[in-house]
């Protein structure tokens, strides 16, 4: 451990301590400690206590146990992009009709788990070709990534195959 500072000393800290023990467990100089604060990189939370600030020890030893430490601000960001991703997964599944006959088979075997080389191989097509119709299929559905043509297409066949049965 940084600092000469075992897991079994931090362990003993009371709930929140000094930003100076705080960078002495964590190996790094107090104006590095304060630089992160300051830029929202500080790898704990830090709390204002008495007009002083504080670290919660329990975040200082997520991280020094290899953990990571996501502030509340950056839970909120990832959430929102997580939602944005799966709204246009869905809006993407709910235009499928719009693909073309060739586009919505390559789609339904995405959806069934097949690669995009076992595509080609089944329809006797080059992996190019298949690779461009999910382009386009990603393109009229609104989506950016394969991934999210992958998850669109899988949640088109799970609603699908349901609505057969």
């Amino acid at each position: 451990m940084n600092g000469g500072l075992t897991l079994a000393q931090v362990r003993k800290w009371p709930p929140t301590v000094d930003v100076a023990e705080a960078a002495r467990a964590l190996g790094v100089s107090r104006s590095t400690a304060y630089e992160a604060i300051a830029s929202g990189t500080f790898p704990a939370q830090v709390i204002t206590v008495s007009r002083r600030m504080r670290v919660l020890t329990s975040d200082l030893l997520r991280v020094l146990e290899g953990g990571v430490y996501l502030s509340d601000n950056v839970v909120a960001r990832m959430a929102t992009l997580v939602a944005g991703q799966r709204q246009r997964e869905s809006a993407g599944a709910e235009r499928v009709d719009q693909l073309s006959d060739r586009e919505l088979q390559i789609f339904r075997l995405l959806g069934q788990g097949q690669s995009t080389s076992g595509i080609a191989s089944a329809l006797h097509l080059n992996c190019k070709t298949v690779q461009a119709y999910c382009a386009r299929a990603k393109e009229k559905l609104g989506l950016t990534t394969a991934i999210e043509l992958r998850r669109a297409a899988m949640r088109w066949e799970d609603q699908h195959a349901a609505a057969t049965v």
